[in-house]
């Protein structure tokens, strides 16, 4: 009878054991089952900085060629987080063109350039993406575009460009 009682003690001490842990385990699921901060909060915290405008003129044999250029610059503010490559899509959509004197026959139309940067940005840094469009820039007086990173929720700006 004295081995009955062994068994009835160490099988209750393991039994509080078990219990001791699980009790344990349950107060601290927090940091066990915590989830990383989501990729989109971050992607969503960039902001844009700056746009700029460079009219290029490529020498070519036959005509040279002219390119309007944009410049935006993104940055990311977050002290601590890095957002991860392939998360900032940049949106480039022009909205009205403007020309010096009548429209041209062969009309340029533009169309909206979608962009996935396919970099990381880390904390507290910036970026510059280029895009171009090819342009016959004799009769064009002013540009104007709605930029936007990661449509349709991130910031927005629309920018004007004017002949000087």
């Amino acid at each position: 009878m004295i081995t009955t009682d062994r068994n009835l003690n160490a099988s209750a001490v393991s039994f509080f054991s078990l219990f001791f842990l699980v009790f344990l385990f349950a107060l601290e699921t927090g940091y066990v089952f915590s989830q990383p901060v989501q990729q989109e909060e971050i992607a969503l915290q960039v902001r844009l900085e700056s746009i700029d405008f460079r009219v290029r003129e490529i020498p070519s044999s036959s005509s040279p060629v002219t390119l309007f250029e944009v410049h935006v610059s993104v940055f990311n503010p977050n002290p601590k987080a890095t957002v991860p490559a392939n998360s900032i899509t940049i949106e480039i959509v022009p909205r009205e063109i403007t020309f010096l004197s009548t429209p041209p026959k062969d009309q340029p139309v533009l169309q909206a350039e979608i962009t996935t940067l396919n970099f990381a940005l880390a904390p507290r840094t910036g970026r510059l993406r280029i895009t171009a469009f090819s342009l016959p820039m004799q009769a064009v007086e002013s540009l104007t575009f709605d930029i936007q990173i990661n449509p349709p929720k991130g910031e927005k700006k629309t920018a004007t460009w004017r002949r000087k």
